[in-house]
């Protein structure tokens, strides 16, 4: 029976040094789950107890008894401490502490002399036994989501609580015939027995409930993301309708502004020269709040169209001769043929546009702004591009800024004084990104031309 004994305790080693192993993965996984430290440390003092048990043969009894028992009655409340937080109940250390300083105060005094071996199972299995049922009621009482592999833990937890106790009616019963633990027969088997089935338990319960938790902050997550989610458009939805208002109390005053000043200008003498210097800055005014309407309103209309851009045929060369004549710029177009692309037909003239009234804008003359467009084929490709250059003589782009250019609202330091919303460049590179193409300085774009 001795050696049955001993093969239940390193049976019951095995399984604790798995259990260990498996919740030691756990919080090296997932270290911010609640309790994961605690049952890891719980489980590596009950693995370190057994061997201590085993070692009578050669240790003293303080050693093998004293400080067994001592490991094993910490790490279930290194368990119940890990339950608790798991459970997100605040943790009484003072209530904890002090049961375990009497417990530790009377099982140790029971090593003063060589008959108390009755007196000491007593203490050891009444110590244990409270403790697994303290395990119980925390797993039980704060289950508030009903999760069936807590109940379980619970239900693992109160059996091997009253085997403990079982274990003291036994001994009062038919106190042991020998003076030391492994001499204690087939109660003692039992019990240990029982401890493996509760350690198996346990750890499963533990891995589940640890997934049901996972499972519930993934939920939860995906809650507060769709409760973002629908936020997020319906500030959209004001959003657009806001800049609808917007853009029909812009455009009808002002359209009234500018045909009162072409009507004012027919009546005003051709002599008169500050007056007709002065309608032409408030029609260029009119044309530079036009434009940032439009412009506003195309961003929101790349976001929220998305799926429904529809594509047609579009001359190139009637679209970039409009476009020059509009502005008063020079064209150069270096084909024989017409250039018919597939294009959003509203959007690419936005695009080039922009690109042209940047260029007016920054260029210290209108004359030396100039529109290139030629065709081109990438090394190693066969189809056919385009390049569209908007070139001026004004002093360029710093290299330090020229990755942000494209950014929402970004506007380069020297730039400032100049009108303008930081939305021009943006909308040229999202558009021509729309239509398969990309945005760059001249030199970038000649230097991939094959």
């Amino acid at each position: 029976m001795v050696f049955d004994i001993k093969t239940l305790f390193l049976t019951l080693w095995l399984v604790a040094s798995v259990s260990a192993l498996l919740l030691g993965i756990l919080y090296r996984l997932h270290p911010n789950i609640p309790g994961a430290r605690d049952w890891l440390v719980s489980k590596v003092l009950m693995m370190v107890s057994i061997p201590i048990i085993l070692s009578r043969d050669h240790t003293h009894i303080l050693i093998y008894g004293a400080l067994a028992g001592t490991l094993q009655y910490l790490a279930v409340s290194f368990a119940l401490v890990g339950h608790l937080k798991f459970c997100q109940r605040s943790v009484n250390w003072r209530l904890i502490c002090g049961a375990g300083a009497v417990f530790c105060i009377a099982f140790l005094s029971t090593y003063i002399g060589d008959t108390q071996l009755v007196r000491r199972v007593m203490i050891y299995a009444l110590g244990l036994g409270s403790l697994h049922l303290w395990n119980s009621w925390v797993l039980l009482r704060w289950n508030r989501a009903q999760n069936m592999s807590q109940k379980i833990c619970s239900a693992a937890y109160f059996s091997h609580g009253l085997f403990y106790y079982g274990y003291v009616v036994a001994v009062l019963i038919a106190p042991p015939e020998s003076n030391h633990l492994l001499g204690m027969g087939m109660v003692l088997g039992v019990l240990v027995m029982e401890g493996i089935i509760q350690s198996i338990l346990t750890t499963g319960c533990i891995m589940l409930m640890v997934s049901e938790y996972l499972r519930q902050q993934l939920k939860e997550r995906i809650d507060d993301l769709d409760v973002a989610r629908r936020a997020a458009e319906e500030a959209n939805l004001e959003q657009r309708n806001f800049l609808a208002m917007v853009s029909h109390e812009f455009r009808t005053p002002l359209s009234i502004i500018d045909a009162s000043a072409m009507v004012v200008g027919c009546n005003v003498s051709p002599q008169d020269d500050e007056s007709q210097e002065e309608l032409l800055r408030i029609r260029r005014v009119v044309v530079r709040l036009s434009n940032l309407v439009e412009a506003c309103l195309a961003d929101d209309w790349l976001e929220s169209n998305a799926p429904h851009r529809q594509t047609d045929t579009l001359s190139l060369r009637s679209l970039l001769e409009g476009l020059t004549a509009e502005h008063g710029v020079c064209l150069d177009f270096q084909e024989c043929e017409d250039i018919v692309l597939a294009a959003v037909p509203h959007l690419l003239p936005i695009a080039i546009s922009s690109l042209i009234d940047n260029a007016n804008k920054y260029g210290r003359t209108r004359e030396g702004t100039k529109v290139t467009c030629r065709r081109y084929r990438e090394v190693g490709e066969s189809a056919n591009w385009v390049a569209i250059n908007v070139a001026d003589d004004g002093p360029g782009i710093p290299a330090e800024i020229l990755p942000h250019v494209a950014e929402k609202y970004y506007r380069a330091p020297t730039t400032l004084h100049k009108p303008g919303a930081g939305l021009g460049l943006y909308l040229v590179q999202r558009i021509v990104k729309l239509h398969g193409g990309y945005l760059g300085p001249v030199d970038k774009l000649d230097s991939q031309i094959g």
